[in-house]
C-alpha cells in the first residue's frame, strides 16, 4: 500500500461531517464500485515526482492528488458541498505518513465538470491538492 494514500484516506474517512454528506459513508480510491450510492467521494494521485537536494538525506516527494465529490442527477449541489468540506478537511491538514514528514498539503486548483452518460448526469466537484514530504 501507498502510505500517502493511506494517510489521505484516513483523514477523509475520519471526518464525520464529510461522511454524513455521502450516501454510504465511504471514500473510494480511483474508482467507486458499480453499485456505489451517490453522492460519493473519489480520490487519486495524478502525479508524483521525487526531488533530491544537496543538504537533505533521502528524497522529497512532490505529489498532486485529486479529491472530488460526485453527484448523480440534475443538481451539482451535493458534489459542491462535498468539495467544500473536502477542502476544509485537507487544506493544511496534519497527516501522519509512514516514512515521510509532511511539509504541506494545499489545494492548487478546483475541479468542476459535468459528465453526461446517456440520460444521466454526473457532477464532479473537488480540488487538486499539492502534497510535499521529506524523508522521515
Amino acid at each position: 500500500m501507498d502510505p500517502v494514500r493511506d494517510a489521505l484516506y484516513d483523514r477523509l474517512k475520519a471526518d464525520a461531517t464529510l461522511m454524513a454528506l455521502t450516501a454510504d459513508g465511504d471514500v473510494y480510491h480511483q474508482r467507486a464500485p458499480q453499485n456505489a450510492q451517490f453522492p460519493l467521494i473519489v480520490f487519486q494521485r495524478l502525479s508524483a515526482v521525487d526531488e533530491y537536494t544537496f543538504k537533505l538525506t533521502g528524497r522529497m516527494l512532490n505529489a498532486l492528488w485529486l479529491a472530488k465529490g460526485i453527484a448523480r442527477g440534475d443538481s451539482a449541489t451535493p458534489a459542491e458541498q462535498l468539495a467544500a468540506r473536502i477542502d476544509v478537511v485537507l487544506a493544511d491538514a496534519s497527516l501522519t505518513i509512514t516514512g515521510h514528514d509532511l511539509m504541506w498539503l494545499r489545494r492548487e486548483s478546483t475541479v468542476d465538470y459535468l459528465e453526461p452518460d446517456g440520460a444521466e448526469s454526473f457532477h464532479h466537484c473537488g480540488g487538486l491538492y499539492r502534497l510535499r514530504t521529506s524523508a522521515a
